[in-house]
């Protein structure tokens, strides 16, 4: 047995199911989430975007995505490709017709989970953040191989990297669902014990209230649901996050010499990624070290900079922001 591919209901929600295949190493699984791939209808995409959350959500869970029937719309993407960028800025998209994929590869055994794809996430996130040209075409095909075009970039005078934010003006665009994404560059290193309290608070926003609050407030979103797509709770809710850090342990004493110096910065590059409301902050191999990198020269732990892309529903850019700045480290 080779793969298992599962495929969801037309508006099936992604996320749980691909949180059940994401196990830690440590579990010893069989199997192992390669990747989730979207096959985004090139004709209708817009009305679905209008009628339903779940195709957005789609698009954002996405690993890979498969633009499929653009010859139904004489091969005019443009608005289609922006729709997506606007949910989902670094998945990889392909075009295709009647989801013909040359290249099997490209959505099996992408080990699209795998710490050791540190290279082609610190591209689509640079792609993000610091892009190596300015570009509005939206056909064009280096942004369409890696759909980069962010819908924010978050900016601050303290800390986060304004340079980042330059080339956004032309790209800001209005969203046709409350799905969306935010970029987050942080110059300097954060601790680990802060990022994962962090995203525990962002993904598991709820986790101290009592089970009769719980149960009340699923009961109040059951009652706005049924009202209709445009009357959902507007509460922050997060699909995906990405992101490249640069570590400072505070307990030097603990961590292992090999990879950290006297003040507790990690020579590694760490990935993190969560899926749903499960996530994973690990080491990149070694040949994606700080100080030996095959992605770009070595860069010195006064250089460094985090990068996180969150995407989800209605999110708070400002609470993003002071949450994601808050695990800098302090020296």
């Amino acid at each position: 047995l080779d793969y298992i591919l599962i495929e969801a209901s037309g508006m099936a929600n992604p996320g749980p199911i691909a949180s059940l295949f994401w196990l830690d190493d440590e579990l010893e699984s069989r199997l192992r989430l390669d990747g989730v791939v979207t096959i985004v209808d090139a004709l209708n995409l817009e009305n679905q975007l209008k009628q339903t959350e779940e195709a957005a959500q789609q698009i954002a869970y996405a690993d890979r995505i498969l633009l499929n029937k653009v010859d139904l719309v004489n091969h005019n993407t443009d608005s289609v490709l922006q729709h997506i960028r606007n949910i989902h800025p670094t998945a990889p998209v392909r075009k295709t017709t009647h989801s013909q994929v040359p290249d099997l590869e490209w959505i099996l055994d992408a080990n699209c989970f795998d710490v050791d794809r540190a290279k082609e996430v610190n591209l689509v996130l640079s792609r993000v953040a610091e892009p190596d040209h300015e570009c509005n075409d939206v056909s064009c095909q280096t942004c369409a191989e890696f759909t980069v075009v962010p819908t924010h970039i978050i900016e601050s005078s303290t800390g986060f990297d304004s340079s980042a934010a330059t080339q956004v003006n032309a790209n800001r665009h209005t969203h046709t669902s409350a799905v969306g994404t935010t970029a987050l560059v942080l110059k300097g290193s954060v601790e680990l014990a802060r990022m994962n309290s962090w995203l525990a608070s962002i993904l598991w926003p709820n986790q101290d209230e009592k089970n009769s609050v719980l149960k009340a407030r699923l009961e109040e979103e059951d009652t706005e649901s049924a009202k209709g797509p445009h009357q959902l709770t507007t509460e922050m809710q997060i699909f995906r996050v990405k992101g490249i850090l640069s570590i400072q342990h505070q307990n030097v004493e603990t961590e292992d010499e090999e990879f950290v110096d006297e003040s507790g910065v990690d020579v590694r590059r760490y990935i993190v990624q969560a899926v749903n409301d499960l996530w994973d902050i690990h080491p990149a191999s070694e040949d994606l070290r700080w100080d030996r990198s095959t992605i770009s020269d070595t860069i010195p732990p006064s250089e460094r900079s985090c990068k996180v892309v969150v995407i989800g529903k209605n999110l708070n850019e400002d609470l993003l922001k002071d949450g994601f700045q808050s695990c800098l480290a302090t020296a």
